[in-house]
């Protein structure tokens, strides 16, 4: 028989501690030997297969699956994952289905975006106005074929705005608006919002808008209106009643003035009572014709406005010197009432136009009140803010009507107001001149529905100031 010598290496514990190690001689004849090499080949052959086919079956139902998944994300939105064949396995099933849901999802949300992208390029497109886009680089990400080429060059998407812009004005208030750090940066949108740009013979008005993602501008829209249209209609306009004042008014002075020769001679010929109503019309064209040019000045800012610090309380007392004549003809009397503090007694304001508007109330609410009647003027403060209140005693002004009063030419009672001599432009007068001040005028009904109350509240300091040429100013009335 013959034998086959083997060494096995046995470590020696002590106190389950490795101490030190121990060879072990063995014999084992050949056949044993075989057998046993045969059967280590046998299972080291069924564990490769074993491992092989788990292998096999891990790649096409796990690794394959989960490949296949992968491909179709990264070909999404063109792919779909509609079809999965079932392996058994429900965590891929699960992770299938909701991996579907969210690119369906996500499919419906692009389509949604690519909609929205759409409509919202052809609303920009088909503006009238021009639509400029900045990025906070200031680079152009936008810009519509509106856009005038005398103020940006064309096709200039993804340049930077100062290789775009052409208009000095326009480029120096972007490059100002981009360059405030911080916070400052919306802070400065409000004030550089409206930029007036003359351009040869065109006019233009531009707008600017920070768009906030975040709360933070990242956006900046630019709108550029082109006004050469509208500013040549105003100034036409504009020529058309100076003109048309300056040519009425030459023969209404030559009319009063033969008019007012005959009446002051002092023969008393019954002709006269016919030449008075003659000169009472005449004086009542001039004060249309006067209120007609203002009212068309102060709705184009055409008019000065120069806002400074007024003493209301020394302003209330001239305001009712010039008053005392109209009021005494009817015998009527006038009470002033000043509620405001030590600290809140001036208003900034031009002097002209306030006292334009408050004699336009007052004398409006003499007009309209009887004899003997009292005219009630308060002024108080509200919080930063003046609040003027004029009462009368008239016949009131039916609540479906207040807010039409304001209008032009718009008469309560027609045939009344044109005895009384008013022009029907007064209120128009109050309310531009308030809306010039920043402020804001509406009529109230007197106690027991019996007069009426109008009140313009003002701000107490102004912030803009229009200047050019003037007109002169008279009171008129409702």
């Amino acid at each position: 028989m013959r034998f086959l010598f083997g060494r096995i290496l046995l470590p020696v514990l002590l106190a389950s501690m490795l101490q030190s190690a121990a060879f072990l001689y063995l014999t084992l004849d050949l056949a044993t030997t075989s057998h046993l090499v045969v059967g280590l080949l046998l299972v080291a052959f069924a564990g490769g297969a074993l491992a092989f086919g788990a292998a096999t079956h891990i790649f096409y139902n796990v690794r394959r699956p989960v490949e296949d998944m992968e491909q179709h994300v990264l070909g999404f939105p063109s792919t779909s994952l509609r079809y999965f064949r079932r392996r058994g396995y429900a965590e891929l099933e699960r992770l299938h289905g909701h991996l579907n849901e969210l690119l369906d999802r996500t499919r419906d949300d692009l389509a949604q975006l690519s909609l929205e992208k759409e409509l919202l390029a052809s609303l920009l497109g088909g503006l009238r106005e021009g639509v400029l886009c900045l990025n906070r680089s200031g680079v152009i990400v936008y810009e519509n074929e509106a856009l005038a080429a005398e103020l940006v060059r064309p096709d200039t998407v993804g340049r930077p705005y100062y290789e775009a812009i052409l208009q000095s004005e326009l480029l120096e208030s972007v490059h100002g608006l981009l360059n405030e750090p911080g916070q400052k940066m919306t802070e400065s949108v409000g004030a550089r919002a409206h930029l007036e740009i003359s351009q040869g013979s065109r006019h233009f008005r531009t707008e600017a808008y920070p768009v906030r993602i975040g709360g933070r501008p990242e956006l900046f829209l630019i709108i550029v209106q082109d006004r050469t249209q509208e500013i040549q209609t105003r100034r036409l306009r504009e020529d058309f009643l100076q003109n048309a004042s300056h040519e009425l008014k030459t023969p209404i002075t030559s009319i009063r003035g033969y008019t007012e020769s005959i009446l002051f001679r002092e023969d008393r010929d019954p002709q006269k009572n016919f030449l008075e109503g003659v000169l009472r019309n005449v004086e009542r064209m001039e004060r249309i014709i006067e209120d007609m040019v203002l009212i068309s000045s102060l709705e184009s800012r055409s008019f000065p406005f120069h806002p400074e610090a007024v003493d209301l309380r020394r302003f209330m007392g001239n305001i009712r010197k010039l008053v005392s004549g109209s009021l005494k003809r009817k015998n009527q009397q006038l009470s002033i009432q000043i509620d405001l503090k030590d600290a809140a007694t001036t208003i900034e304001a031009d002097p002209l136009l306030l006292e334009h508007l408050l004699l336009n109330l007052i004398v409006n609410a003499s007009r309209y009140s009887p004899e003997k009647a009292a005219i009630s003027v308060s002024v108080r403060d509200d919080g930063g803010r003046v609040l003027f209140s004029i009462q009368d005693e008239g016949p009131g002004i039916p609540e479906d009507l207040r807010g039409k009063v304001f209008e032009r030419f718009f008469r309560v009672d027609k045939n009344r107001s044109r005895e009384e001599g008013g022009t029907g432009l007064g209120l128009s007068i109050v309310r531009q001149i308030t809306r010039l001040h920043g402020g804001r005028v509406w009529v109230d009904s007197g106690p027991a529905e019996s007069g009426s109350i109008f009140r313009v509240l003002l701000p107490a300091r102004q912030s803009g100031v229009v200047t050019e040429s003037g007109i002169s100013l008279a009171a008129s009335g409702r």
